[in-house]
């Protein structure tokens, strides 16, 4: 995954973000101290081949569970009840 995440030019926590996995556990899969499970390797081997087909798949889920206002709905949304609005 290392070599995959290095091709993109993103860090550990940019790639976690970016492709919604958990920044710790790509630090152990990367570190060799655990081993991702047979569904997420399937989905690591489309990553490595087709990046921006995840992103898009990521992008539209988030789009119809925030509805158009994106990944962006989350932050704004706590920003508001903090009144930071």
């Amino acid at each position: 995954m290392r070599e995959v995440r290095r091709k993109m030019g993103l860090n550990q926590a940019q790639f976690a973000t970016k492709f919604g996995l958990p920044p710790a556990t790509l630090r152990n899969w990367e570190q060799g101290r655990s081993r991702p499970d047979a569904p997420t390797r399937v989905l690591l081997a489309v990553i490595a081949k087709h990046p921006e087909a995840v992103e898009d798949v990521l992008r539209k889920a988030s789009q119809s569970v925030h509805g158009d206002r994106g990944a962006d709905w989350g932050r704004g949304a706590v920003q508001q009840q903090l009144g930071r609005d």
